[in-house]
């Protein structure tokens, strides 16, 4: 019986290359079509009548709170996820994402050198 298809490593390679590119041209376009500046603040603050936009992230006194609270634990699955949002806004989202399909791609390249042709013959 002759096999027409590629074989697993072959495609697992074609899966890489597809990812990579996909993953390259969302980033273009995300690089292309966000703003320069960096992301409006969703919050605001109210101090002595002044409106002032907050940054983002625990504050030294949040920072505190949330150790008394949670533990020192907490407190760095805090600054975990304060970072891991902003690299989810404007430019820093078009380097993730190539950043995150160069490590979907070499994942791919491995796999097709683990899935070695001379196993399925």
């Amino acid at each position: 019986m002759t096999d027409t298809g590629a074989s697993p490593a072959r495609r697992w390679r074609l899966a890489g290359w597809v990812l990579l590119a996909l993953g390259w041209v969302a980033a273009a376009a995300v690089y292309a079509t966000a703003p320069d500046g960096p992301a409006r603040s969703a919050t605001y603050s109210v101090v002595g009548g002044r409106t002032f936009a907050d940054p983002g992230g625990a504050t030294g006194w949040q920072a505190q709170q949330i150790e008394r609270v949670g533990g020192q634990g907490t407190l760095l699955i805090a600054r975990l996820d304060d970072w891991l949002g902003r690299l989810r806004h404007g430019r820093r989202l078009a380097l993730t994402l190539c950043v995150a399909a160069t490590l979907a791609a070499l994942a791919c390249r491995f796999v097709a050198g683990l899935v070695d042709d001379a196993d399925f013959r």
